[in-house]
């Protein structure tokens, strides 16, 4: 893949000192270009955001001195390799509190996730909507 596989992408300064943004959200999906636009959205909106595109580089971010800067997570649910409710029950053993978004093109994956407390969106999921429901997350 010729994209790098974790970026940072700063917040516009004009929003960040907003109490609702968080410090950065980790968004996880092997889709490049799902990656730039979600970055850019959150970004557009004051949220800086991480990225990886697998679920293991997820995991090696969330491990890293980012980690803890990271206040909330949303993830595709098909991945390559970890993915969908395993990546999130790694990601809980990690940081149990942090609030999770998944999305999703496939509504029967629902049920995969009970019990493991995130908030569950089907696709199209237009960007007002991504960056109200982070905001509700986080508040």
């Amino acid at each position: 893949m010729p994209e790098k596989d974790v970026q940072n992408v700063p917040a516009n300064s004009a929003h960040s000192a907003q109490s609702t943004a968080p410090k950065h959200v980790l968004l996880i999906d092997d889709e490049v270009s799902q990656l730039k636009l979600r970055t850019q959205i959150l970004h557009n909106a004051g949220i800086a955001t991480l990225t990886a595109g697998t679920g293991e580089a997820a995991l090696g971010l969330m491990r890293s001195e980012q980690g803890p800067t990271v206040r909330a997570i949303v993830t595709d649910h098909m991945l390559p390799g970890l993915g969908g409710a395993d990546l999130v029950r790694a990601l809980r053993a990690l940081r149990p509190e942090i609030p999770i978004l998944v999305i999703t093109g496939l509504p029967d994956a629902e049920p995969e996730y009970a019990g493991l407390r995130v908030r569950f969106h089907t696709k199209p999921f237009p960007a007002e909507d991504l960056i109200a429901s982070l905001r509700a997350l986080i508040a």
